[in-house]
C-alpha cells in the first residue's frame, strides 16, 4: 500500500506523531511506547524525502530519528497548555472525589447517576475557584 501526502500533510503528520507519543509512548506502557516509537522512526526517517529535514534529527550510532529542536519549539506551546489543563482537571477531580468520599454515607449514599452528578458538582466549584485564586489560597495541614 502507498499512501501520498503533501509537504504540509507530512509536517501536519509530524507534529501528530510527536504529540501522540508525548502522551501515550509512557515506561509503564513500555509495549505501547515500543510501537509510538518505531512508527515514529519510520515516519521521520521520510523527512529529507518531503524537503522538512529541519524538523527531524538522525542519530547515526543509534539508526534513529527523532524530532528537531525546531519541531520541540513548534510545539512547546500546545504541550504547556495540555500538562496545564491535565493538571486542573486531575486536581479538580481528586479533590471532588476526596470530598464526596468525606459526605455523610460516601459513595454509597448515591447510585452511580447520583454519584457522578454529585462529582460533577463538587469539580465544577473547584474549578471556578481555582479559576478565580489559582493555587495562591490551597492550604496544606
Amino acid at each position: 500500500m502507498k499512501i501520498n501526502f503533501t509537504k504540509q500533510q507530512y509536517h501536519t503528520l509530524l507534529k501528530m506523531l510527536y504529540l501522540s507519543t508525548w502522551v501515550g509512548a509512557r515506561e509503564e506502557h513500555e509495549e505501547q511506547a515500543d510501537e509510538f516509537f518505531d512508527l515514529e522512526n519510520y515516519v521521520l526517517s521520510f523527512a529529507e524525502t518531503f524537503g522538512v529535514e529541519h524538523l527531524v534529527d538522525y542519530d547515526s550510532l543509534e539508526n534513529e530519528y527523532y524530532a528537531s529542536r525546531q519541531l520541540d519549539e513548534e510545539l512547546e506551546d500546545i504541550i504547556a497548555d495540555y500538562e496545564e489543563e491535565v493538571f486542573w482537571d486531575k486536581l479538580c477531580a481528586l479533590l471532588a472525589r476526596r470530598d464526596l468520599m468525606k459526605e455523610e454515607g460516601g459513595l454509597a449514599a448515591y447510585s452511580p447517576e447520583q454519584r457522578f452528578e454529585r462529582l460533577m458538582e463538587i469539580e465544577e466549584k473547584y474549578h471556578q475557584y481555582f479559576e478565580e485564586f489559582g493555587l495562591e489560597k490551597l492550604k496544606m495541614e
